[in-house]
């Protein structure tokens, strides 16, 4: 069965504090809004450059005393690390994100919103090094962001949630699906406790991809009554934040047929096949 992580690097990785107004740093800003258009346009060589200038002014407003300077530096090194990252250039983002930390740790930190910066930075390291397989350091990372979170993070503490997922993934990206079950049961817990009327698309979207990994865990384990009922869960909520026919519950159907047919229910399973391949073809 497919594991789905929908949590890639690059859905967290431009998560800026931009609390500064950075029209008061005008050189610095317009480059900035350049290098971030450029980004999202997917021309990170271009966003590079422009970013790597944004440093050089940034640099000659912070010797000059400017007090949003580092704001913007923080968020200029974020940025860079994303373009980096979507060069292939790992080892450079590595780099630039460590330096984006070490800015935040020294910087007089007053409030949870500092601490937000900071954890976010941890967050995305975590997931550059479990990108490379250095796991181990993708663990110390993660915990590092989730004990900061857990002291810091606002109520209905969404980013919380985030993290405890990227630490199951470091987990289960490395077999050990019973090390990696918790955190998603964690960051389950948290989701569930905001409620349907104020649960936003993306946090439905996460507690999907969980309720679906943790699935995938039991039915590896020979769970299969656990396995089912998160299926069905998985396919009704899809069913009722997004319609009958959306997308995302090819993959589901197709996942839940997998696991009908692993407990010889073959008919039942040809209908769940049928379904999918007729929401496929619809899209």
């Amino acid at each position: 069965m497919r594991r789905i992580f929908r949590l890639s690097i690059f859905g967290l990785l431009i998560v800026f504090a931009t609390q500064i107004a950075i029209g008061q740093i005008s050189v610095g800003a317009t480059l900035f809004e350049g290098g971030m258009k450029a980004f999202t346009e997917g021309r990170y060589g271009e966003a590079e450059r422009l970013f790597r200038l944004v440093i050089v002014e940034v640099e000659k407003e912070a010797k000059e005393g400017n007090p949003l300077a580092p704001g913007l530096m923080s968020d200029t090194l974020n940025a860079l690390a994303g373009a980096l990252h979507g060069q292939g250039k790992f080892a450079e983002a590595e780099k630039i994100l460590q330096e984006q930390i070490q800015l935040l740790e020294k910087a007089r930190i007053k409030s949870d919103s500092d601490y937000s910066q900071t954890s976010a930075a941890l967050n995305n390291l975590g997931l550059l090094y479990n990108e490379q397989k250095k796991y181990k350091e993708a663990e110390e990372t993660h915990r590092r962001a989730i004990r900061l979170r857990e002291k810091h993070d606002p109520p209905p503490r969404r980013n919380l949630a985030v993290s405890f997922v990227n630490l199951g993934k470091v987990f289960y990206d490395q077999g050990k699906s019973l090390e990696a079950e918790p955190f998603f049961r964690e960051a389950r817990a948290i989701l569930f406790a905001i409620g349907e009327s104020d649960a936003t698309d993306e946090d439905v979207d996460t507690l999907l991809m969980i309720s679906n990994n943790l699935a995938l865990i039991a039915a590896e384990r020979g769970e299969f009554k656990e396995a089912e009922y998160r299926y069905k869960e998985v396919i009704s909520i899809t069913e009722a934040r997004k319609g009958r026919y959306h997308p995302d519950l090819i993959q589901y159907l197709n996942n839940y047929a997998k696991l009908l047919r692993q407990t010889k229910r073959v008919v039942a399973a040809k209908k769940i096949e049928i379904r999918a391949a007729a929401i496929e073809k619809r899209n």
